[in-house]
C-alpha cells in the first residue's frame, strides 16, 4: 500500500471511532440541547474529523465538515441558541458524514453529489452564524490543527464512551499492530542503478566509472527489456539512452511513470532537441548528460539524485509518521483509561524517537560518498 492510500484507511478507520462518539453526543444533545459540555465534545471530534479529513486528501469532506463546525462555534460562543431545528441539522450532518465514509471506504476518490448535501448546506448558511470562518484549503504541512485552541481538560466528558472492544481491524492505537513505520536504512549505503543502452560498448563503459563505487550495477539493452527487470530490480537510479530500437528512452520512462513516480531517472544522448528536452521535464527526469559521457559529471550526477531520492523517501516517512502521532494524540486526550494512556505515550514516544533517527541519517547524507 502506498503512502497516500495508506494516510485514507487510516483516517477512514479513525473517522468511524470519531462518528460512532458523535452520534453517542447527539444524543446527550437532544436531550438537553444547551449543555455546553456537549457542544464543546461535539465540536472537538468535528474539529479533529475536519482537520484530519483534509489531510487526507479529503478535500470535499472536510469542507463539509468545517460548515459544520461552524455552526457548532456558534453554539458555543454563544451567538445562536440551540433549538430543535439545530439539532436536527446537526444529527443529519453526522449521519451524511458515516454514509460518506462508507463511501470512500469503498472508494478514495468518490465525491459526494452536491445535492445531497446542498440542503444541509443552505439550512446552515440560514441560521445566520455572527462570522463564519472561510472555508479551509487542504493543509500544507500544519500536521496539529486541533492543537490550536488551547481548551482546559475540564470540557471533557464521561459521557463519550470509549470503545467496547478493539475494532476488528487494527487501528494506529492496537497493541498487536506497533507503528509498523520503518526509517529507510539503506544497505550499506548501497544504491541500485540500472543502464539502459543499445550499444554494449556505452554500458560497458558506464559500468567501468561505477565498477569502484558502492552500487549495485545492471545492464539492459532496450526499453523492452528493461521494463521486464523492473519490477525485481526496483532500481533507485536509471540512466537511459534517449535513442534505442524497439523502445526509445520516452516511452521507456513514461511506462515506468505510469506506476513509479519516485525512480531518479538520467538521461543519456548524443542529440537532444528542444522537444526531447521538454519531455524530460514532463518526466521529472532529474538529469541528462551528453555522449561522449564525462565520468565527473556522470558521478555528481548519480551523487546528486541518490541524495534526492533517500530524501524523498524520508520525508514520505517522517509525514506519515506525525499523521499518525496526530492521531494518537487525538486518542490520548480522549481516553481516560490509564493502561490506553501509558500504551499510546510509548507509542508517541517511539514514533518521535524514530523520527530523530531519520533526522540523523539525513544529515549524515549530507556529506556522503559513493566511494566503497
Amino acid at each position: 500500500m502506498d503512502f497516500d492510500n495508506e494516510i485514507k484507511v487510516e483516517f477512514l478507520l479513525e473517522a468511524r471511532e470519531l462518528l460512532e462518539h458523535a452520534e453517542e453526543s447527539f444524543l446527550e444533545f437532544e436531550r438537553d440541547p444547551g449543555e455546553l459540555v456537549v457542544i464543546d465534545n461535539i465540536f472537538r471530534l468535528f474539529h479533529t474529523l475536519k482537520g484530519s479529513g483534509l489531510m487526507a486528501g479529503f478535500e470535499q469532506f472536510g469542507k463539509f465538515t468545517h460548515s459544520v463546525e461552524n455552526l457548532l462555534t456558534a453554539l458555543k460562543n454563544g451567538s445562536i441558541e440551540a433549538n430543535d431545528e439545530i439539532c436536527e441539522v446537526l444529527i443529519s450532518s453526522n449521519d451524511i458524514l458515516n454514509d460518506w465514509v462508507r463511501d470512500l471506504e469503498d472508494n478514495h476518490d468518490y465525491i459526494k453529489p452536491e445535492e445531497d448535501i446542498s440542503g444541509i448546506l443552505d439550512a446552515i448558511d440560514s441560521m445566520a452564524l455572527d462570522t463564519p470562518e472561510p472555508a479551509p484549503a487542504a493543509p500544507t504541512g500544519e500536521l496539529f490543527g486541533f492543537f490550536d485552541e488551547e481548551e482546559p481538560s475540564t470540557t471533557q466528558t464521561d459521557t463519550t464512551p470509549a470503545p467496547a472492544s478493539e475494532p476488528a481491524t487494527p487501528t494506529i492505537a492496537s497493541e498487536e499492530q506497533p507503528s509498523n513505520v520503518v526509517a529507510f536504512q539503506p544497505k550499506s549505503n548501497v544504491a541500485r542503478v540500472l543502464i539502459v543502452d543499445d550499444e554494449p560498448d556505452i554500458r560497458e563503459i558506464i559500468e567501468m566509472f561505477l565498477e569502484d563505487l558502492n552500487l549495485d550495477v545492471s545492464t539492459a539493452s532496450d526499453g523492452t527489456q528493461a521494463l521486464e527487470m523492473i519490477g525485481t530490480l526496483r532500481p533507485d537510479i536509471i540512466l537511459s539512452d534517449l535513442r534505442m530500437p524497439n523502445m526509445d528512452g520516452i516511452n521507456f520512462i513514461s511506462k515506468i511513470r505510469e506506476q513509479d513516480k519516485d525512480t531518479q531517472v538520467i538521461f543519456i544522448s548524443g542529440a537532444a532537441d528542444r522537444d526531447d528536452i521538454i519531455s524530460f521535464i514532463r518526466l521529472g527526469a532529474y538529469g541528462f548528460i551528453e555522449k561522449p559521457i564525462s565520468r565527473e559529471l556522470l558521478i555528481n550526477l548519480l551523487s546528486n539524485a541518490l541524495y534526492a531520492k533517500r530524501m524523498s523517501e524520508n520525508v514520505n516517512v517522517i509525514s506519515e509518521l506525525n499523521f499518525k502521532m496526530h492521531m494518537l494524540c487525538y486518542q490520548l486526550l480522549r481516553t481516560r483509561d490509564e493502561a490506553k494512556q501509558t500504551k499510546l505515550h510509548g507509542q508517541i514516544k517511539q514514533m518521535l524517537d524514530e523520527i530523530a533517527e531519520i533526522n540523523n541519517q539525513m544529515n549524515e547524507m549530507k556529506g556522503a560518498s559513493l566511494a566503497k
